[in-house]
């Protein structure tokens, strides 16, 4: 049964319809950076005392460690951008598209943690649709634009 998905998709959709390919990669490499995300979040809080009582802090480096894993794997597998010339600055592009994601993660999440008293870890999870669809749409059409 998934070889004749994987048949269907290779042969039939993706040809026709290369943005939903990348963003089917995009989404895979997104639950590879949220998974990043929330093992080093979740080690930084549980396991350093400081850190649970300065979540957001936290919150900052573990999502600045999955940009930067995020980058190199979005230019070269998902947007296959294999120029080096301009790699440092499509990285600049890339963290300033970030930091404006960050930032609206921040936010709500404080919103969510201090505001409405949600557990933090819960807060995260809601927090994934905000900037998915943000994320994908800066990159395609900014920071990996051809």
């Amino acid at each position: 049964m998934i070889k004749i998905v994987l048949s269907f998709l290779s042969n039939k959709i993706w040809p026709r319809y290369p943005s939903l390919k990348q963003f089917f990669k995009f989404g895979a490499v997104g639950v590879l950076n949220t998974a990043t995300d929330f093992i080093v979040y979740f080690s930084l809080t549980r396991g350093i005392n400081w850190f649970g009582h300065y979540y957001l802090v936290a919150n900052a480096i573990s999502f600045s460690i999955a940009v930067t894993q995020s980058f190199f794997i979005n230019k070269y597998w998902t947007f296959q951008d294999t120029e080096k010339n301009n790699a440092s600055f499509q990285y600049f592009k890339f963290f300033l598209a970030n930091v404006l994601t960050l930032s609206i993660n921040q936010l709500i999440l404080y919103l969510l943690v201090d505001g409405f008293g949600i557990y933090d870890l819960f807060g995260k999870i809601l927090i994934i649709v905000t900037y998915t669809a943000m994320n994908f749409t800066l990159f395609k059409f900014w920071v990996f634009k051809k």
